[in-house]
């Protein structure tokens, strides 16, 4: 893709928490930034001239962590006026007014722990490495007549640090059965603790962040989050540590090798469940993997974390940004032979500060933690990321990075006058191989393989938006909803399997509503409408009717063996009796593609078997266009050969954006009622244009490429990535049909689109860098005409002067026009545009707005988008993973 001029537009996060110094019997301390910028000013109204430091070892060979270091400090032999004292700080520029740490102070009446008592203006300091990676120890010194110097790092010719620690050494925990086993092992040998007790007091000062600050016990086990509880997470299984005893619960990132077990393991994608304290280095650029995040332009774990969001790294105490020294987390993949470049890759893992970081992409948000003085009302946050695997390798270890192996270290002296610094850690919570193409995550948590010759296809797909409140007049709780939605693949009675995904993501952990409590399911052929065609046939979670659904968790209910057939574009029917006494909120896509949901009385609660429909239509029941809770239902296929590959099940299609612009508050045409469905999805396969694939539509209305958050439109592309696309089973093509309204939001914001056509072409460019890396073909979409309109409810517009949206449009097109080769473009704009200066939908495919697409017969703008996926000059084909899953023997 061509990129063009750009504009960050994400705003920085707050800023970077740096490295805290303090004495051991003080209280607390104050973060300031690792250089202040006040030296220079200092020195010019100074007549102190900086002091040298002088190091008692070979400073440019890196030193082993917890070695203890000897400076000399020496006055100036310039200066006019005797040395009072020297100040110093590791890490961070020393204050030079209010309290000065008398630990921190070299002086000419008395010796401290760490420092000599200066004679003939010298005096000598011990310093104890505290972590790996470049390290500043900055001095000023003080004269008898008060004046300050500048201060000085002491970093010889050829390096801009004092000194650098060496890295953790490799500890391998290889010897048990799977990565599990051996990740807990870990974790039992040298773990850190970061949830407090079950008492609800912090697990003591050094525990959680190096500050006391601990996970709340008792809001993750609201959350659904119990200790030693297996917990689905964008489809890969973890059991969680044990917790509550304040014994270790997590590792922090520091070299350490894992084994798979001595068989290994196979998986689409290695996803970590991990927050990152104290992080102190902001993420460059517009988001982490795209062309202008320097470092970090390779990275390709998913999702994406926003520019100026503050991660960990390696070698990265006391400062603020990537460079000399300071680069991502980075940790290894290793294959058995035969695999991989050497059998072994790299990736990158950039988890976002715990209090400060993102909510959107949040495995779970807590809201509060515990911190050593009682409750406090900081969020924190635990991310689930996914590192893109070769499915059709084996797995035999997982490196991880090396950011260090403790969150506050020893730094210099003794007793009270001791001196300890917080430090930066990534801490990881668990580490799972995913894999929902040719096994079944269970809550039991041991996943169970498919059928021999088959593997899972997606059938369906509807993302979570938001949290959605009950119709006015209505409540929720203790009843039965049920879903009709249209399939976009066939599956034969007797010898395909049938499974459903439930869903209640992360982002919306505030919602209020708690674990979701599914007391019965069902699946039925429908008859028409909510009635089904046969008595519906009960679905079991692990074995037994119920499940819970963890605050950001998944279920998959077990592998039925399909008692009917299943056709494409006739509706089925999940019945799902959820049994939370009452809920605020449930988890909706409140424009779903081909699919809709009754709501029935909670005069009975449990209506999963009911034959008649009556329950879902009658006094006391509520429909809406829309899915709750169901977000997914796949079917097994038998293993085939496309495109001259083989693969182990018909791959699956993701269309990634569904052309709806606004909502509710535009003249947007649902599509809940068709059978199949009439948006794009459902056109590839009702026009045969997909033969051999499941195409399942990913779409959210309103929803942007790069921004978003709680409410209509839901969280970003970027952010749900992993969750709503990578997650579904043996994706081989994505289908990118976004980005015509973040141009449209900006027109009604202070930011004009254009600064935006830059950061969406970047955008783009990170998505089909991501997916590549994840074995998926991309074929991305331009942007449709929407000249004409305006929606004053909405608050954007499609201007059309010089910067105005369609120009912007028309400059993102361009680029989105030079795709370049292994992924193409579809020239949709083309295929409903009416050519006119402006451009403006076609009659046929203005829905009435002049900017969403109509739906129906062959003629409607949706109908015409399909065989537009296949027309551009880059012959664009729908392609089978090129990182396969081997067939089930």
């Amino acid at each position: 893709m061509r990129r063009m001029l750009k504009t960050p537009v994400i705003a920085a996060a707050a800023a970077a928490v740096l490295g805290l110094m303090m004495p051991a019997a003080a209280s607390s301390a104050s973060a300031v930034s690792a250089v202040s910028a006040t030296a220079a000013a200092r020195a010019a109204a100074a007549d102190a001239d900086p002091p040298t430091i002088t190091a008692g070892f070979a400073q440019p060979t890196a030193q082993p962590v917890g070695t203890t270091l000897t400076f000399t400090i020496a006055q100036s032999t310039t200066d006019t006026h005797a040395a009072k004292k020297f100040v110093w700080g590791l890490d961070q520029e020393p204050p030079t007014a209010g309290t000065i740490p008398a630990a921190q102070t070299c002086t000419t009446t008395a010796a401290t722990s760490a420092c000599t008592k200066i004679s003939g203006g010298k005096a000598t300091l011990k310093i104890t490495v505290p972590s790996p990676g470049p390290h500043n120890l900055w001095v000023y010194e003080q004269d008898t007549a008060g004046n300050d110097s500048e201060a000085v790092n002491g970093a010889p010719a050829g390096m801009t640090s004092t000194f650098t620690g060496a890295g953790d050494p490799r500890v391998t925990y290889t010897s048990d059965a799977s990565l599990a086993a051996n990740f807990a092992a870990a974790v039992t040998a040298g773990g850190n603790t970061i949830i407090s007790s079950t008492a609800l007091t912090s697990c003591g000062a050094s525990s959680g962040n190096g500050s006391g600050s601990n996970f709340d016990a008792a809001n993750l086990k609201n959350a659904g989050w119990d200790a030693g509880q297996t917990v689905t997470v964008d489809g890969a299984t973890f059991t969680l540590p044990s917790y509550g005893s304040c014994g270790p619960d997590n590792l922090l990132a520091a070299n350490q090798e894992i084994g798979t077990g001595s068989a290994g393991a196979q998986g689409s994608a290695l996803v970590f469940l991990a927050t990152s304290t104290s992080a102190n280095v902001q993420v460059p650029g517009l988001v982490s993997g795209s062309p202008d995040s320097g470092l970090l332009a390779s990275d390709a774990t998913a999702p994406a974390v926003a520019g100026g969001t503050s991660v960990t790294g390696s070698g990265c105490s006391g400062t603020a940004a990537f460079g000399s020294g300071c680069v991502p987390a980075s940790g290894t993949i290793t294959y058995a032979s035969g695999c991989g470049d050497g059998n072994q890759t790299a990736y990158e893992l950039t988890a976002p500060d715990w209090e400060t970081g993102p909510s959107d992409i949040a495995a779970v948000v807590m809201p509060q933690v515990v911190a050593t003085g009682g409750l406090s009302t900081e969020t924190a946050k635990i991310y689930a990321f996914a590192v893109p695997v070769d499915a059709s390798c084996t797995v035999t270890s997982v490196g991880l990075p090396d950011v260090g192996q403790a969150v506050s270290a020893h730094v210099a002296g003794s007793g009270s006058t001791a001196v300890t610094e917080v430090l930066p850690g990534l801490h990881i919570l668990g580490v799972a191989l995913r894999n929902t193409t040719t096994a079944t995550p269970e809550v039991s948590g041991s996943p169970v393989s498919s059928a021999a010759g088959q593997a899972w296809t997606g059938a369906f797909t509807s993302p979570v938006e938001d949290a959605v409140n009950p119709a006015a007049g209505a409540a929720l709780g203790d009843q039965t909803i049920r879903v009709a939605l249209s399939p976009n693949v066939s599956a034969p009675a007797g010898t395909s399997d049938v499974r459903i995904r439930l869903s209640n993501p992360g982002f919306l952990s505030g919602d209020g509503t708690g674990p979701l409590v599914i007391g019965a399911a069902s699946i039925a052929q429908s008859a028409r409408g909510a009635v089904p065609g046969q008595t519906p046939v009960p679905l079991t979670f692990g074995g037994t009717g119920s499940a819970t659904i963890a605050e950001g968790g998944d279920v998959y209910s077990d592998p039925l063996a399909l008692p009917f057939a299943v056709t494409a574009g006739k509706d089925l029917l999940i019945s799902l009796w959820i049994k939370n006494a009452y809920l605020p909120d449930l988890p909706e896509n409140t424009w779903a593609s081909g699919a809709q949901t009754w709501f029935a009385s909670a005069a009975v609660p449990n209506e999963t078997g009911d034959v008649t429909g009556t329950p879902f239509t009658g006094p006391g029941s509520v429909s809406a266009g829309a899915t709750a809770v169901l977000t997914g239902v796949d079917v097994t296929t038998p293993a085939a050969t496309l495109d001259g590959q083989p693969t182990p099940g018909a791959p699956t299609v993701v269309v990634a954006g569904d052309n709806v612009i606004d909502g509710s508050t535009s003249k947007a045409v649902s599509d809940a009622a068709d059978a199949p469905s009439q948006r794009l999805a459902g056109q590839l396969a009702s026009q045969g244009l997909a033969p051999g694939y499941g195409v399942v539509d990913a779409g959210i209305e309103a929803n942007q490429v790069m921004s978003g958050g709680a409410g209509p439109g839901g969280v970003s592309l970027l952010a749900r990535l992993d969750r709503d696309i990578l997650a579904e089973p043996d994706v081989g093509t994505v289908i990118i049909d976004e980005g015509l309204e973040d141009l449209l939001q900006a027109s009604g914001a202070t930011v004009a689109p254009d600064p935006l056509a830059g950061n969406l072409e970047d955008a783009f460019d990170t998505l089909e860098s991501q997916l590549n890396a994840f074995g998926i073909n991309v074929i991305i979409g331009t942007l449709t005409p929407c000249a004409g309109y305006v929606n004053s409810s909405a608050g954007d517009f499609c201007s059309t002067g010089a910067g105005g949206v369609d120009p912007v449009r028309q400059d993102v097109n361009s680029a989105i026009s030079d795709t370049s080769f292994p992924n193409c473009y579809a020239n949709f704009d083309g295929a409903v545009s009416n050519g006119a200066s402006p451009e403006a939908l076609t009659p046929a495919a203005n829905a009435g707005d002049d900017v969403n697409l109509t739906l129906g017969g062959t003629g409607s703008g949706y109908a015409a988008l399909a065989p537009a996926v296949f027309s551009s000059p880059d012959f664009c084909s729908l392609l089978p993973s090129t990182n396969p899953f081997p067939a089930v023997p």
